[in-house]
């Protein structure tokens, strides 16, 4: 300590710092004018439904599909902010902090696919994806949480769809389909947190277990991301019954956060309104 540094201007210059460390990163944190239109049309489409003003399938629709393509952004932009915090600035002059869908990798592979198996089955699959500079994290646990930061963002979106069935406002406010659409989209985010949290390379879970791995067993674990992946996915596809064991432990979280069954099943009905 220096000389005549007394302990309240120790703690006023901690302040000072750890406040421009927040001010820096406010400058890289904006929203996309990509992401608005997202956002507006979960509200308005929700605000319908809740009011009375829709009703049905398409608005369900609706609500749905921008939802899980807002909690798509919120995910990488989870990953994006830990790695950011962990020492990798170059996920900022990528856009990753901007909430931008179209900077986390290829669209169509990120953003689109997802929403087509949302829109074909109901399945959340895991969305898009950022580039982490892991040399530039600051050791293993960053790296580890890194990872897991795009899960917590998924659970944290879970539990706010959640939370209305739990406080018991459900019979109360709003129109069935609304709470249909509303437990719906909370069985997607139980279905992606389940599917991010696979200890399988080339998913979240995976990746928080990895920087503890010797440097070998990662690199050839890592070699065997892609194949691993298109093999869960084509299982969904294929051989659906292979993966009851996955549903159920699904089933097992959005019920466990007390969302109604009977709601999720009105919500598939109201969302594939084409059937």
């Amino acid at each position: 300590m220096a000389a005549g540094l007394r302990g309240d201007g120790v703690a006023a210059a901690i302040c000072a710092a750890r406040c421009d460390i927040f001010d820096q990163d406010a400058r890289y944190v904006t929203i996309s004018s990509r992401f608005m239109p997202l956002i507006a049309a979960f509200v308005a489409s929700g605000v319908a439904l809740y009011t009375g003003l829709a009703e049905g399938g398409f608005p369900v629709f609706l609500f749905v599909l921008s939802g899980w393509l807002v909690s798509l952004c919120l995910h990488e932009f989870g990953h994006a902010w830990a790695a950011y915090r962990g020492g990798d600035r170059s996920v900022a002059a990528k856009g990753y902090l901007t909430l931008d869908p179209l900077a986390y990798t290829q669209p169509a592979i990120s953003l689109i696919l997802p929403a087509v198996f949302v829109a074909l089955g109901g399945i959340g699959l895991p969305g898009g994806a950022v580039y982490v500079d892991h040399a530039a994290l600051r050791g293993r646990g960053w790296r580890s949480f890194v990872s897991l930061a795009g899960p917590i963002a998924t659970a944290l979106f879970l539990i706010g769809c959640a939370a209305p069935f739990v406080l018991g406002v459900v019979a109360e406010h709003g129109a069935p389909s609304f709470w249909a659409g509303l437990a719906m989209l909370a069985f997607l985010q139980a279905s992606a947190l389940a599917f991010n949290l696979l200890p399988v390379p080339g998913f979240d879970g995976f990746g928080a277990v990895a920087p503890f791995l010797p440097p070998q067993v990662e690199r050839k674990a890592n070699d065997l991301a892609q194949p691993a992946m298109l093999i869960i996915f084509a299982l969904f596809v294929f051989a659906p019954q292979m993966m009851r064991p996955f549903f159920s432990l699904v089933a097992s979280i959005v019920t466990g956060v007390g969302v109604d069954p009977r709601y999720i099943a009105l919500g598939f009905k109201l969302f594939r309104f084409w059937a």
